[in-house]
């Protein structure tokens, strides 16, 4: 553990790896145990793992500050990891381990983003997802259970990674390599028909640290499918080629010659996972599965695309080295920085994992429940080739236009509404009736003209089929609340989820609270990336994923900020402004709210400290780990900032727009991407903007700037600072200029006004105050 940490006890707390401290979660213990020893005696191992790691992450292994930062949990799991590795290795060796015991990490690689992100519907992606991590967890019973050789230790969208032992006479791990490979391919290719083969790494072997950080920097190579299966899937019955066009959403098989499937252009296999996915959504309708029920009212949707750069937290001489265990002397001399311990590398990977978990847990707070749907009963007037079947999505032509819906029953046929009636109305003109619903008078006009007929919907590359003549029968309002949201990653470095446009940056908002409040004490060395793709319901779901996943590539650069004045101490916190007009609050005390940190919030400087106490010099870097306290006006500090981007996906091309030059700027010269913190910024002006102004004033003060600019840059930034002060000055503002002018201009002059008046007005649909009633 390092040196005596601090003779402060807290025997209710615990701490997380950067320093956030919890009371522990209090269980009924009784029950627990109840059910802990029940899996024991079922001898089902993946109960008892839960169970287990739900106890013992409720108990720390030090009470002691700083060192209450692991669990029973990380210490437990660790221990028996490198155990059962070594245990391994005595058995494949045949003989006892001596002293030096190495281990190696067994990588499997594959390239998850790129196999589930090809899918242009919500069904086919989900489905994909699932079944990658369906067969992930069928290679982790492979190595825990069926040959017990070690213990997954870190899983992510790009694949496992497990400990496993250093053999006798190993060189690059081809022993383990060849003990596996064939088994964990023969699983992928049982799980995923072939679609998909893993890239097998196994690390150097270590002693003294394991090098999961290090294989986690090395891009995993584009995971092949199997050719030899492939081939066969093109071959008839009697093995002569197939002549067909291929699948558009697997890529790899030919598209079936009967069916649904053959109807809808798609291979036997890709239509059965969607319909699969379709019919478990049938049976639990309290969430969704279609783009048209997370569009909000205007028809919109986003994706939030988030991570942490957790790399360099997960090395052994890594950020871990920039916390301490004890508190510098006087003379900034020592080594008392926490050991980088495998439990404490984990528990990096866990916190961020739990991170995005409850982000997602929370998304009904930040997005609201949504309902109803309405169910529709049909009576089919003529039937021919084509027949309806349940889970599959279809276009009902009505006399009030096309409503999205999906099969739910074929004896009577009875549909589910699969869209958000708010928007569905909008759409359709249909303005609410007094003392009705939008879903009652949507409802009620259904009834008024009962012909409609059933369509195929338009998709993966085909045109639309059908259509078939049917009478409604019955309209009923089916009140099942259900979240209009659907997370599809969540990994330790990465999360992302669909929600309705009008609620992602309330969504932002909320990671951001979250992360300064939980990771504010390291913040400037433990940076997040927060993206928004905005796009319109039909937008195909392989362009927005795409835009998610280039923005979470932009570049994590270090940058020097100078501090504009002495650190503040304001309660809980330390209030540091920059130059750059960025200001942080840096929590200070732990948990109970009176103990002074003097642990974690440290940052690096760019020269010895003069006249300031608690520092240390990091022998690692040769510079200086100075407290937030201690920070003064003139100080230089190293920070890699969080960063926040958008783009609205008018067009599908558009996405290719989203990429990043080494300094993090966009390469089209805009002012985004962002620094987290300016969303308050960008909010501030709208505010400013809806309240006294209306939309005539917005947009023609947009058009000015927006044509003026590359002319008046040409000139510089001083030529057109001017103009636009005397275009801000003269716009009209209710209750006359508002105070903060200049500041104004400098936002017109860099681009942001812009990029706020798009952001609220072009892509949410907002309107200034004044307007609201009359837009609705």
């Amino acid at each position: 553990m390092g040196h005596s940490p601090h003779k402060d006890t807290l025997p209710a707390c615990v701490s997380s790896v950067f320093g956030y401290e919890t009371l522990l979660e209090t269980r009924r213990w009784e029950e627990d145990r109840r059910v802990y020893t029940a899996s024991v005696q079922s001898q089902n191992r993946a109960d008892l793992r839960k169970t287990g790691q739900r106890l013992l992450r409720s108990a720390i292994a030090e009470t002691r500050r700083p060192i209450n930062d692991i669990t029973l949990w990380d210490i437990s799991s660790t221990v028996a990891a490198l155990y059962k590795a070594v245990l391994a290795k005595a058995l494949l060796d045949g003989a006892v381990p001596g002293e030096a015991v190495r281990w190696r990490i067994l990588r499997v690689g594959v390239d998850g983003p790129e196999f589930y992100g090809r899918a242009a519907r919500l069904p086919d992606l989900l489905a994909r997802r699932d079944l990658l991590e369906t067969t992930l967890d069928a290679v982790r019973t492979l190595l825990e259970e069926e040959y017990p050789i070690g213990n997954e230790i870190y899983r992510d969208e790009y694949g496992s990674a497990f400990i496993v032992p250093d053999l006798k006479e190993e060189t690059n791990g081809s022993l383990i390599k060849g003990l596996f490979q064939e088994r964990i391919e023969k699983l992928f290719r049982e799980k995923l028909e072939g679609e998909l083969l893993p890239h097998l790494v196994i690390s150097s072997a270590d002693e003294q640290a394991l090098t999961l950080g290090e294989m986690l920097k090395e891009s995993v190579p584009s995971s092949a499918p199997d050719v030899k299966k492939t081939r066969e899937g093109w071959k008839d019955e009697t093995g002569r080629d197939l002549a067909a066009d291929v699948c558009p959403v697997c890529g790899l098989r030919p598209q079936a010659t009967s069916g649904k499937a053959k109807e809808r252009k798609v291979c036997d296999l890709c239509e059965k996972r969607r319909q699969d996915r379709s019919l478990k959504w049938i049976n639990r309708l309290d969430n969704t599965i279609w783009l048209d029920e997370v569009a909000d009212r205007n028809g919109r949707f986003a994706l939030i695309a988030a991570g942490f750069d957790i790399d360099d937290w997960l090395t052994s001489n890594g950020q871990i080295k920039t916390l301490l265990v004890r508190p510098p002397d006087i003379s900034g001399e020592g080594d008392g920085f926490k050991s980088a311990s495998f439990a404490r590398l984990r528990r990096v990977s866990d916190t961020t994992q739990q991170f995005w978990q409850a982000i997602a847990d929370d998304l009904p707070g930040h997005i609201g429940l949504r309902f109803p749907r309405l169910k529709i009963v049909v009576n089919v007037l003529a039937v021919g080739e084509d027949k309806i079947a349940i889970g599959h999505a279809y276009e009902l032509e009505t006399s009030l236009g096309r409503i999205a819906v999906v099969c739910a029953r074929n004896e009577p046929i009875e549909f589910l509404t699969a869209e958000n009636l708010d928007g569905l109305a909008r759409r359709l003109d249909i303005k609410e009736e007094q003392g009705h619903s939008v879903a009652s008078t949507i409802r009620d006009r259904l009834m008024e003209k009962t012909r409609a007929a059933i369509r195929q919907p338009s998709g993966y590359g085909s045109p639309g089929t059908g259509p078939v003549d049917v009478t409604i029968i019955e309209v009923t309002v089916q009140s099942t609340p259900y979240l209009p949201a659907l997370p599809i990653l969540n990994t330790p470095r990465t999360f992302m989820a669909l929600v309705p446009a009008d609620r992602a940056l309330t969504v932002v908002q909320a990671i951001r609270a979250k992360y300064e409040n939980e990771m504010g004490k390291v913040r400037n060395r433990l940076p997040v990336t927060v993206g928004l793709v905005f796009a319109d319901r039909r937008t195909p779901l392989t362009a927005v994923l795409d835009a998610g996943r280039r923005m979470l590539t932009q570049p994590k650069a270090v940058e020097r900020w100078q501090l504009h004045a002495d650190a503040i101490s304001a309660g809980r916190n330390c209030i540091l402004a920059f130059t750059n007009g960025i200001t942080w609050q840096i929590p200070a005390v732990m948990g109970d709210g009176k103990t002074e940190d003097i642990w974690y919030p440290y940052f690096l400087t760019d020269g010895k400290p003069e006249g300031q106490g608690k520092w240390v010099k990091q022998k690692s870097s040769g510079r200086w780990l100075v407290h937030v306290s201690e920070l003064r006006k003139g100080n230089t500090v190293f920070v890699t900032p969080s960063r926040f981007d958008f783009e609205y996906l008018d067009a599908s091309a558009r996405r290719f727009e989203i990429s990043y030059r080494a300094d993090g700027r966009r390469r089209d010269g805009g002012p985004r991407p962002y620094y987290l913190e300016e969303i308050t910024d960008i909010e501030r002006i709208w505010e400013l903007l809806r309240t006294r102004l209306a939309t005539s004033q917005i947009k023609a003060i947009e058009g000015l700037f927006e044509t003026s600019r590359q002319a008046w840059r040409e000139e510089g930034s001083a030529t057109f600072h001017g103009f636009a002060h005397d275009v801000l000055a003269n716009a009209g503002w209710q209750e006359g200029r508002p105070p903060g002018l200049d500041a104004l201009c400098d936002e017109t002059v860099n681009g942001r006004l812009c990029d706020v008046i798009e952001l609220y007005m072009d892509i949410l649909k907002q309107r200034p105050k004044s307007e609201e009633a009359t837009h609705g």
